[in-house]
C-alpha cells in the first residue's frame, strides 16, 4: 500500500515537474515581445521592399517618357524582380510592371536597330572607298617592273589572309549574340506575361448593384483601369511583331485591341486613331492593301 501512495515528498516534486512542463509550453511575457517584434521586422522589411520597386516603377516611366530606353530597361527590370519576389511572378501586382518593362524593351530594340543600321551604312561606304584605293593600287602596280608588281601582289594576298581571319571573327560574335535571346524576343516573353496576368486580373473584378456604392465606384475604377492597361499590352504586342516582320500576329493584336478600346472609349479618342493606325500599316505590309486604306 505504500508503494502505491505518494508520500508528501513525491507530491510536491510532482507538482513541481508539471508546473515546468506548462510554462514551457507558454510562451512568457519576454517570448511574446520577441516574437511581436521579429512579426513587425518581417512586415517592415516586406513594406520596404514593395516601397522600393514601386520607386524603381516611377523611375522606369519617366525614363520611357524621355526616351531613356537604357535607363528605363534597368529601373523596371529591377521592379519587376521585386514584385515578383515579394508577391509571386504571376500576381496581380506584377502585370502593370511588366507591361512598362515590355514597352522599354521594345524601345530599345528599336534604338539599337537604327544605330546597326546606320553603321551598317558606314560600313557599306568604307567598303566602297577601299575598293576604290586597291583598285588604284593594282594601276599603279602594273605601270611598275615584274619583280615589284610580284612583291605587291604578295601583300595583297596577306591583307586577304588578314581580312579573311577577321571575317571568321566577326561570325563568332554573331554566334555568340545569337545564343542570347534578342531585347525583341525578351520583350514578346515579358509583354505576353503582363498580358496573361492583366486579362485574367481584368475578369476577376466583379462589380455588382449594392448599398455601399462608394465599393462599387472603386471596383468600377479598377476595372477600367486594367482594361486600359490590358488594351496598351495588346497595342504593343502588335507594334513588337510589326517589327518581327510577324504581319498576321500583329494584325491580330492590333484587332484585337482595336474591340476593346471601341468598348471602353469615345470614337474619336486618340488612342482608337493610333489603333487605327498601327493596323493600316500592318495590313499593308501583309498587302491587304484595301483594308489597309481603310484603316489609314
Amino acid at each position: 500500500m505504500a508503494d502505491t501512495i505518494p508520500t508528501e515528498k513525491d507530491a510536491s516534486t510532482m507538482k513541481a515537474e508539471e508546473n515546468q512542463v506548462v510554462g514551457d509550453t507558454i510562451p512568457t511575457e519576454k517570448d511574446a515581445s520577441t516574437m511581436k517584434a521579429e512579426e513587425n521586422q518581417v512586415v517592415g522589411e516586406s513594406m520596404e521592399t514593395v516601397n522600393l520597386a514601386m520607386q524603381h516603377l516611377a523611375a522606369g516611366k519617366r525614363d520611357l517618357l524621355i526616351s531613356d530606353p537604357n535607363a528605363a530597361v534597368a529601373s523596371l527590370a529591377l521592379a519587376c524582380e521585386l514584385l515578383g519576389t515579394h508577391y509571386g511572378e504571376t500576381a496581380f501586382e506584377c502585370g502593370e510592371a511588366y507591361y512598362y518593362y515590355g514597352r522599354a524593351l521594345l524601345d530599345l530594340a528599336r534604338l539599337e536597330a537604327g544605330v546597326i543600321d546606320n553603321l551598317g551604312g558606314d560600313a557599306e561606304s568604307e567598303e566602297n572607298e577601299d575598293a576604290k584605293e586597291v583598285e588604284e593600287d593594282e594601276e599603279d602596280a602594273s605601270n611598275l617592273p615584274n619583280k615589284k608588281a610580284r612583291l605587291e601582289a604578295g601583300v595583297i594576298e596577306n591583307l586577304g589572309g588578314d581580312a579573311e581571319s577577321e571575317e571568321k571573327e566577326d561570325a563568332k560574335e554573331v554566334e555568340e549574340d545569337e545564343e542570347d535571346p534578342s531585347n525583341l524576343q525578351l520583350a514578346w516573353e515579358i509583354l505576353e506575361l503582363a498580358k496573361t496576368i492583366l486579362v485574367k486580373q481584368a475578369d476577376s473584378i466583379k462589380i455588382v448593384n449594392s448599398e455601399d456604392d462608394k465599393d462599387a465606384e472603386e471596383k468600377t475604377k479598377l476595372k477600367d483601369d486594367v482594361e486600359k492597361k490590358v488594351s496598351d499590352t495588346f497595342q504593343t504586342l502588335g507594334e513588337l511583331s510589326i517589327e518581327n516582320e510577324n504581319y498576321p500576329q500583329a494584325i491580330e493584336d492590333l484587332e484585337t485591341c482595336l474591340k476593346r478600346r471601341q468598348n471602353m472609349m469615345p470614337d474619336d479618342s486618340r488612342c482608337i486613331a493610333e489603333t487605327h493606325y498601327q493596323l493600316g500599316v500592318a495590313q499593308g505590309f501583309n498587302f491587304q492593301f484595301d483594308e489597309a486604306v481603310t484603316s489609314l
